[in-house]
């Protein structure tokens, strides 16, 4: 018995998105209960941004359950959800999205050390 890749890569797509908005809204759940500290608030604030970002990206991956392939000099995007209708609208919405979010979660990842690296700059260091 085999099992065929599709089966495979939605199992797998899931798995992933599922355990995506799960762990974010975790991360944001605990952050705003749990963290209490004042001295934090702005990186808590850096935090639950992040996390929504990655939450909205999971559940964008979830939905679409898109594929990228490269072939040659050109990308191929592949939607594999069975439950999205079979349009042009929603393959151009699909990929649309998924670039989108993806591209926000590359250029929110640094905002954290480039927040650090400030907080390094603006404070003395002293050895004690």
């Amino acid at each position: 018995m085999t099992i065929p890749m599709r089966a495979i890569h939605r199992t797998v797509d899931v798995i992933g998105g599922v355990m995506g908005v799960v762990l974010c809204f975790a991360v944001v759940v605990l952050t705003m209960t749990v963290v209490k500290n004042k001295t934090l608030k702005m990186y808590k604030i850096m935090i639950i941004c992040t996390a929504v970002v990655d939450f909205f990206y999971a559940l964008n991956s979830l939905i679409t359950m898109s594929t990228a392939s490269l072939a040659g000099d050109l990308v191929y995007f592949i939607l594999d959800n069975p439950y999205l209708p079979q349009s042009s609208l929603v393959a151009y919405s699909a990929v649309a999205t998924q670039l989108f979010m993806m591209f926000l979660c590359f250029c929110i990842l640094p905002l954290q050390f480039i927040y650090r690296y400030g907080v390094l700059l603006s404070k003395p260091f002293t050895i004690t």
